[in-house]
């Protein structure tokens, strides 16, 4: 139980999780037709979501509710394997929180997606519910090696929100 839930983390752990995406850049959203899906190029992406998901479960306690005022529960956040979102936002508490996430890329090269996508194929791999996310943060850079950190904070909305 909690009043403030703060994760941040990074890709750190990728080499054990998924060895494939290892220097590379980020992967980003992909919208695909249900044909589609079954192509070579489309399936790097749940692969990658799945990576997050681990790397997210390697760095965070085993679970937490975060809790209003009132002792209600706003928030869950349990990583129960690769497969399974581990961030419910609840949605009858959508104006009661605030959910925070922000995304630092770094791309090791010049041929890379847009940020706006990685955030977003962040807050499909993470969110149960990602629209109930309401503070975004993208931020980009350039560098030697491709890396990427993500901070979500997720705690009740207060009088000065």
């Amino acid at each position: 139980m909690a009043d403030l839930f703060v994760a941040p983390f990074d890709l750190s752990r990728l080499p054990e999780i998924a060895p494939e995406f290892v220097g590379k850049n980020p992967v980003p959203y992909t919208r695909a037709t249900q044909r589609q899906k079954w192509t070579e190029s489309f399936k790097k992406y749940p692969r990658w979501c799945n990576a997050l998901r681990a790397c997210f479960g390697a760095a965070v306690p085993a679970s937490v509710s975060v809790r209003n005022a009132e002792g209600e529960d706003i928030a869950a956040v349990a990583y129960l394997g690769p497969l399974v979102h581990p961030i419910l936002l609840r949605k009858e508490h959508k104006r009661a929180l605030i959910c925070s996430v922000r995304t630092e890329i770094v791309w090791k090269d010049e041929s890379h997606a847009d940020a706006d996508n990685v955030h977003k194929a962040v807050l499909d791999a993470l969110f149960a519910n990602d629209k109930l996310v309401n503070r975004h943060r993208v931020t980009s850079d350039y560098g030697d090696e491709a890396q990427m950190t993500v901070t979500i904070e997720i705690r009740p909305r207060g009088p000065q929100d």
